[in-house]
């Protein structure tokens, strides 16, 4: 009796350690994404501004050449 229930809670310590190693790692995880998600929000911010410069540019040779078709 003494040792079903012995090898019961092992069990159970076992599978609480695995579940908080994958607590962990999802932890992890998600703070990884996290900052992958602030890197493309960066980069997309920087896209953006580099979209505009060109757009500026753009407009000015249009205003200083005209619109050659």
């Amino acid at each position: 009796m003494i040792c079903s229930q012995l090898q019961y809670l092992q069990q159970n310590f076992a599978a609480l350690l695995a579940a908080s190693d994958e607590q962990e790692q999802l932890e992890r995880l998600g703070m990884a994404l996290a900052d992958d998600k602030e890197a493309v929000e960066a980069f997309r911010e920087q896209l953006q501004e580099r979209l505009t410069a060109v757009e500026a540019r753009l407009a000015a040779h249009v205003r200083e050449h005209g619109c050659a078709n």
